[in-house]
């Protein structure tokens, strides 16, 4: 899938990290939608905040002594209280953090596509990282299980809530 990005340029070598820390994306405040209390203030699209028991797992960087076109970045998971891992799409992913024993993800390029059943869907928009740097064969759709996911937020808003 080739996307476009909407983002502005970097600056420079000025990264997508960099510019989140210098305030160039925009802020969603999130609300969940029957107390309109806020939330948190991040700066990503789409938020999946998992189930209580969950953490982040990270592969450990690599760097192979010949490059590697095509590897695409190190592994990113959530682990389950019962064992169970999910990975998820790394180059993704701007925020992962496990606070109050929940892991809450968010994700740049990614959209919710909606539920079917028990599972909630996800679909990529556009990269968010040089296509150099990407695999050929990452996914263009994350599917959820419903039972793993506690709240998700598309642009400020709760769109799923267990």
């Amino acid at each position: 899938m080739r996307a476009v990005s909407r983002r502005p340029k970097p600056e420079g070598d000025e990264t997508l990290e960099r510019q989140m820390t210098r305030g160039r994306l925009p802020v969603v405040t999130l609300t969940r939608s029957a107390t309109l209390r806020p939330m948190a203030t991040l700066q990503a699209p789409l938020i999946i905040e998992f189930v209580d028991g969950t953490r982040i797992e990270r592969d450990p960087a690599y760097v192979p002594k010949m490059p590697i076109v095509g590897n695409g970045p190190p592994g990113t998971r959530v682990a389950f209280a019962d064992g169970h891992r999910v990975n998820l799409p790394t180059d993704q992913i701007v925020e992962a953090t496990a606070e109050q024993g929940r892991a809450r993800v968010s994700f740049g390029g990614m959209r919710w596509a909606g539920r079917d059943g028990e599972t909630l869907t996800f679909v990529r928009v556009k990269d968010l990282w040089p296509e150099a740097l990407l695999s050929p064969e990452r996914g263009v759709r994350m599917t959820l299980d419903a039972s793993r996911v506690r709240t998700v937020w598309q642009e400020g808003v709760a769109l799923f809530e267990a």
